[in-house]
């Protein structure tokens, strides 16, 4: 890996999981910010994008460590990327922006084991169907209470099993095989 791509990169540490995105974009959302006009600041509004642009963000970095081919094309400006992330929030409660500070409570693990399964099994994949579909699928998992607690990056159920075609691990290492075999040498 160049230097310009690695600098620093060894600062931020590897989460529970091995690749560095998850972990970051649970960091980054324990910070919360004021986002419109109500000067209000959550860690996630819903009617705002943040927290996918940051996993976008992190889904390039961790496959420009990951992923050689990626990382040379990309070096050679040769890449362009559009991502749209999953993300599933396995807290208790959640203060949601939109009810004026109100707490819905969940009932956790099993809403978030629901949507995590959902996910797996109704997104089709272009291997799968042969036709249409996304090449790969990650969904990250976290509990974000919205109320200025940490967010924290959960890696046990009800997460995807590092075994499951959603596990955010094998997403990367899939985007980087479709990657090769399109686009490689």
């Amino acid at each position: 890996m160049s230097a310009d791509l690695r600098g620093g990169v060894d600062d931020i540490g590897k989460g529970p999981t091995g690749m560095r995105g998850p972990a970051i974009l649970a960091r980054t959302m324990s910070v919360a910010t004021t986002r419109g006009n109500g000067g209000q600041a959550w860690q996630y509004h819903s009617r705002s994008d943040n927290h996918s642009k940051v996993a976008c963000w992190t889904v390039l970095f961790d496959l420009l460590l990951e992923c050689d081919i990626f990382r040379t094309h990309a070096e050679r400006g040769r890449v362009g990327f559009g991502i749209n992330h999953v993300m599933v929030n396995a807290a208790d409660e959640f203060v949601t922006p939109s009810g004026a500070g109100r707490v819905n409570r969940h009932s956790q693990p099993d809403d978030a084991r629901k949507v995590v399964r959902m996910l797996g099994q109704a997104i089709p994949l272009a291997r799968d169907t042969g036709t249409i579909g996304y090449d790969v699928i990650g969904v990250t998992v976290v509990d974000c209470r919205n109320d200025g607690s940490p967010v924290r990056l959960v890696v046990n159920d009800p997460a995807p099993a590092r075994d499951s075609h959603i596990h955010y691990d094998r997403m990367i290492v899939g985007l980087c095989s479709e990657y090769r075999a399109r686009f490689g040498a």
